[in-house]
């Protein structure tokens, strides 16, 4: 009788065991199922906005009213051109020089909102590329007042060591130190961005041209003289450089 009590309580115990690991089962299926559900929920959610971003940037519109009629027919062209290259493959790398000419000419017709939009887009395809950054850093000083984003970029820009970059990079630093005199106003960061851009060109004289009008301006005569001396080292026969030498004396 014993036995068969015993028999019946492990028979009870394993039955009930069965039960506890079916339901295990069953509860991981349905986590399962409901994380794949959400997953492809949200796929289809970032495909619906990532269609939409990409509509919105295929959409040529003049703001800038006041451009000729062949200007408006030359950089409606350009964008067709390269809308219709980026559209035919959209996720090739290769599009994203289309990407960066799109922006520029939405730039050019005044949609300012459309080309940050298309950099933004290519930014995140490509993070590294100096050109972007500082397109984006120029857009955002000169065009949408976004002054903060603005020095994000120019930094970004300046630290990226590409070759054949100097002429561009002449560029950010005079554009950035644009940015901390005449929007920002900040003296130390002046300095700073004056000083590594000597460090990181030193043999680009229109950075000392720079240095030596901002120190002329302040009437910092003695490092006037000394930036436009360093310019003359570049290039003895500088006008530039002697002409700003004979006006601090």
């Amino acid at each position: 009788m014993e036995e068969e009590i015993k028999e019946v309580v492990e028979k009870s115990t394993d039955e009930l065991k069965v039960k506890k690991i079916l339901l295990i089962i069953l509860i991981v299926i349905l986590i399962v199922a409901i994380f794949l559900f959400f997953l492809v929920l949200k796929n289809k959610k970032n495909t619906e906005e990532r269609e939409a971003i990409i509509n919105s940037m295929v959409n040529f519109k003049i703001v800038n009213q006041e451009l000729d009629k062949i200007s408006k027919d030359k950089y409606e062209e350009s964008f067709i051109k390269n809308k219709n290259k980026f559209v035919k493959n959209i996720n090739i790398s290769e599009n994203f020089q289309s990407l960066l000419q799109m922006g520029f000419i939405k730039q050019l017709v005044g949609d300012y909102k459309g080309a940050e939009e298309i950099w933004l887009y290519a930014y995140d395809l490509n993070l590294e590329s100096y050109v972007l950054n500082g397109n984006l850093a120029h857009l955002y000083q000169y065009f949408i007042y976004d002054y903060e984003k603005s020095e994000k970029y120019y930094l970004q820009a300046l630290n990226f060591k590409a070759i054949g970059a100097t002429a561009n990079h002449y560029t950010y630093f005079s554009e950035l130190y644009d940015l901390y005199r005449y929007r920002i106003k900040d003296k130390d960061k002046i300095i700073k961005i004056l000083e590594r851009a000597i460090k990181d060109l030193p043999g680009e004289i229109n950075i000392y041209f720079l240095s030596a009008r901002y120190y002329k301006d302040i009437g910092d005569v003695n490092k006037a003289r000394y930036y436009f001396n360093e310019a003359l080292k570049i290039n003895p026969n500088s006008s530039v450089a002697q002409k700003g030498l004979e006006e601090l004396y």
